[in-house]
């Protein structure tokens, strides 16, 4: 019996069944046919995942249409994993399409929740997150870095709020206020995005802000790591890529060549650490 004809056959029996347990049940089944898809993708099954994305769109059409809101939720985490799929088949100029749509759908949410008072949205984070992601890919990269600096300011934004809060409610100073209280979530997403524009940065030849932003990355994920550790290798080589880029450049120039010795240093160190870790203990 599938997922599905099994939702029905609890409704069949249990006519007592309430609409919000009917939609949550809907709802769970449309999460998990999305990380079914995104699997799928990641492991390049694209058959397979096309067809849990047609799954997804089809249930969304039928078992949604009076439920607005969560049709609009899950709409947005559709278009998304669209995009994430035709970003992976090459085609990042339909992947644009997709998570352009993504993003708009998220920002028609975040109007309608900000009358509401709800909380931050990780999502439209990630949607532009995922389109700095594409836009790389068409060689746009200072539209991809713009999208990533409106990624941090979103978070920045929603840190302070909440530092705020904190503060008006059990009288916290932002001083006093630390990461250990922040959604480990919001924190991976920070690492990545640091990441990412450490990337986009080396690419265009800023290789101080490089240095500096694949460094932020590393910290972060160190808060994180039950999140982020199996990116930790590609971090780890994005930041010694920057201090090799700037220990070269350093070295063009003869007025800072003690700048270039100590940056060679820590490259050498930190290639010296990377092959360590991957001898067999």
């Amino acid at each position: 019996m599938t997922l599905k004809s099994a939702i029905h056959s609890h409704i069949t029996i249990n006519n007592a069944t309430s609409k919000a347990v009917t939609e949550k049940l809907w709802r769970r089944l449309v999460a998990a046919a999305n990380t079914l898809a995104t699997q799928l993708i990641v492991y390049k099954k694209f058959p397979q995942a096309i067809v849990m994305l047609e799954t997804m769109s089809s249930l969304l059409e039928t078992y949604f249409k009076e439920s607005k809101d969560c049709r609009q939720e899950l709409l947005g985490i559709l278009r998304d994993s669209q995009a994430h799929y035709y970003s992976f088949r090459g085609k990042p100029s339909a992947a644009l399409q997709y998570i352009i749509s993504a993003t708009n759908v998220e920002k028609e949410r975040g109007a309608k929740n900000a009358d509401s008072g709800l909380p931050f949205s990780i999502q439209l984070a990630r949607c532009y997150l995922h389109k700095a992601c594409i836009l790389k890919q068409l060689n746009r990269f200072n539209e991809s870095l713009n999208a990533m600096k409106r990624v941090l300011v979103m978070i920045d934004s929603h840190l302070l709020d909440d530092i705020l809060h904190k503060e008006s409610s059990i009288k916290t100073s932002i001083s006093s206020a630390n990461f250990c209280s922040i959604d480990p979530q919001i924190i991976a997403l920070l690492s990545v995005t640091y990441h990412n524009i450490a990337v986009i940065q080396i690419i265009l030849g800023h290789i101080s802000d490089a240095c500096i932003s694949s460094q932020n990355c590393r910290r972060l994920c160190r808060l994180c790591m039950s999140i982020t550790s199996r990116f930790v290798p590609q971090f780890e080589e994005t930041h010694l890529k920057a201090i090799y880029e700037m220990s070269n450049m350093l070295h063009s120039s003869k007025e800072t060549k003690e700048q270039a010795m100590l940056f060679q240093q820590l490259v050498t160190e930190r290639t010296l650490m990377s092959t360590m870790s991957k001898v067999p203990k």
